[in-house]
């Protein structure tokens, strides 16, 4: 989102966002990066709000999820995989995951790790405690979990 907000004196910007309709998308700013969830057909207005203690600058458009429209990110459990443990301590295992591609990302939306060919668990040991992004493609399709390290 830091493509579409500037802040003229560079401090740093929080971001929120809401949608119309949830019946047509769920919507979450993640740190730097909007993620946007189909959950029906429709149309609806997305909002969204970056500020910092003087300013507020707020972008509204419009989106139209029709049938056979692929949704760019889907929850990993839609499709049957479970992550766990969440919270976890060092590393976080997978069930029904096969060959998947898994990019991590901070709370910020930066990528900070990629793992290739992850069929059981990844070791997130090195990384310090905090919210996580976990971007998963398989067969060329994204689907996403949060995840919590202690």
């Amino acid at each position: 989102m830091e493509d579409y907000f500037e802040d003229e004196d560079n401090d740093q910007l929080t971001y929120s966002v809401l949608t119309s309709s949830e019946e047509v998308v769920s919507v979450m700013a993640n740190g730097k990066m909007l993620v946007i969830l189909e959950e029906g057909l429709g149309t609806c207005e997305i909002t969204v709000t970056a500020k910092d203690n003087f300013f507020k600058k707020t972008a509204t458009f419009k989106l139209e999820v029709e049938e056979g429209t692929p949704a760019s990110l889907s929850k990993l459990n839609e499709i049957g995989i479970v992550t766990y443990p969440n919270p976890f301590i060092d590393k976080v295992s997978f069930t029904n995951l096969k060959n998947a591609k898994i990019v991590v990302l901070d709370i910020q939306g930066k990528s900070i790790k990629t793992f290739n060919s992850v069929s059981k668990e990844i070791d997130l040991s090195d990384l310090p405690s905090g919210n996580y992004t976990l971007t998963v493609e398989i067969n060329s399709l994204k689907y996403y979990s949060s995840i919590i390290k202690h």
